[in-house]
């Protein structure tokens, strides 16, 4: 694949400063990032005490403490100094300590070794243990009856759910068949996993559609209960129980994929995550999930099933099969050309593109998250982008439109769009402009600014 060679070439372009009283259709628009730092000043310790109390936050012993008065529980909400070890307590003020608040841990994660579960927890978020980077042991009140181990990982609310798998060497996780909810948090030191096992109460979007298994970075195999109502695994790929739905690859795999010819759908973060550079959809796919390739960053081609009735692909990308619509491009090639019959882009996601052209037949832009981007070429046809449509981007050197400042102000530009209002913008003009203004026009198909 050939280098765009536009950012070289607009490297070597003058830029011309234009009148500080040009505005256009845009400039006035309340959307904008804050352009002046401002000094942060630190609260003081008066002032946090004042809000805690405000909020009803209790401390005590280097902990906080928030009042549940509906069911007479206390939650750990927080500490106010750093812990290598930390005890979670049975009570406070004589009432249960059930649960813990979010992001409980944050103020000491950077330090704590060792957690003491109380007996009347009943629940830790898997996430508020994976920011503890340094956490090595976690042991449990022995009369506890919610919270426990089994083989080395530890499960909250009776085994529904996995909170924590330790920093080791295991391979294989087996879970338990009452397991039924886990999330990408739960295997956050699960790197050397090559085979998981679920059992037969998983179920549901809430696990398969959260990248639960993104951070299983070896994941080779994924097996599941025959008595699981919902999923079916074949060949260590997870499917729906009729095997129309792909629900899951695994994410350590690489090289090509091509997708069974059952499958007719593939689910939202079927593929999030993994290390595969090719994959081919079979004839039979009707429906793509949005977010099926989300997180996919060694993705370098997508091939489609010429019969296929419902999708095309073009220059490595998906679209609609009259490729009326942009539907995804694989994040790791350097170039993405739009198809010219293109009227509606999706979803493009690329982290390495710095140049990108919309041509004039694109008339909505939907979501375009490309933060490397430097140069975008805005097509003349666009009327619509929708909003938080540059959401994930950053602020471009140049935003080349093909129109004019009077059709800017016909497009109908989204809430949250300040990538596009606080980057610099050019109008088109054949001629060198009589007015004061930013301007541009094509000299060798290159884009320079009068």
């Amino acid at each position: 694949m050939k280098k765009n060679k536009l950012l070289s070439l607009l490297l070597m372009l003058p830029l011309v400063a234009c009148s500080d009283g040009f505005v256009d259709a845009w400039s006035n628009r309340t959307d904008k990032f804050i352009s002046e730092e401002k000094e942060i000043i630190p609260l003081t310790e008066q002032e946090i005490l004042e809000i805690e109390t405000r909020d009803g936050i209790e401390r005590s012993n280097g902990l906080k403490f928030k009042f549940n008065r509906d069911l007479a529980i206390y939650y750990l909400c927080g500490t106010y100094q750093e812990f290598a070890s930390l005890t979670i307590p049975d009570t406070y003020n004589n009432l249960p300590v059930t649960g813990v608040w979010n992001e409980a841990f944050k103020d000491t994660s950077s330090t704590l070794t060792n957690l003491h579960i109380g007996k009347n927890v009943q629940m830790i978020s898997a996430y508020d243990l994976s920011i503890c980077s340094l956490l090595a042991t976690i042991t449990i009140d022995e009369n506890n009856e919610y919270m426990e181990f089994d083989n080395g990982l530890l499960y909250s609310l009776n085994k529904q759910q996995l909170t924590w798998c330790p920093k080791d060497n295991r391979t294989e996780i087996i879970l338990p068949e009452e397991t039924n909810y886990f999330d990408k948090y739960s295997f956050i030191n699960a790197t050397n996993v090559a085979s998981i096992y679920l059992g037969k109460d998983v179920f549901g979007t809430n696990i398969m559609n959260m990248d639960a298994f993104s951070t299983l970075t070896s994941l080779q195999n994924i097996s599941i209960s025959n008595e699981n109502p919902n999923y079916k695994s074949v060949g260590g790929i997870l499917y729906s129980k009729d095997e129309t739905v792909l629900e899951r690859y695994p994410t350590g795999r690489n090289g090509k994929y091509a997708i069974d010819e059952k499958v007719t759908s593939i689910a939202g973060n079927a593929f999030c995550g993994c290390k595969f550079t090719s994959v081919t959809i079979n004839k039979n796919i009707q429906d793509i999930d949005v977010f099926a390739f989300y997180d996919v960053h060694n993705l370098l081609s997508i091939n489609i099933d010429n019969l296929n009735p419902n999708y095309s692909s073009y220059e490595e990308s998906i679209y609609s099969k009259d490729y009326s619509s942009f539907l995804f491009s694989p994040k790791a090639i350097d170039n993405i050309k739009i198809h010219p019959e293109t009227r509606t882009i999706k979803y493009l996601e690329n982290e390495i593109i710095e140049n990108l052209i919309i041509p004039d037949g694109v008339t909505t832009i939907e979501r375009i998250i490309t933060p490397s981007l430097k140069n975008l070429i805005l097509g003349s046809g666009v009327k619509n982008i929708k909003s938080r449509a540059f959401y994930g981007s950053t602020v471009f050197d140049h935003v080349f439109y093909k129109g004019s400042v009077e059709e800017l102000a016909l497009i109908n530009l989204g809430d949250d769009n300040p990538i596009l209002v606080n980057s610099k913008r050019y109008f088109y003009s054949e001629e060198n402009p009589s007015i004061s203004g930013h301007y541009w026009r094509y000299v060798d198909n290159v884009p320079t600014i009068w």
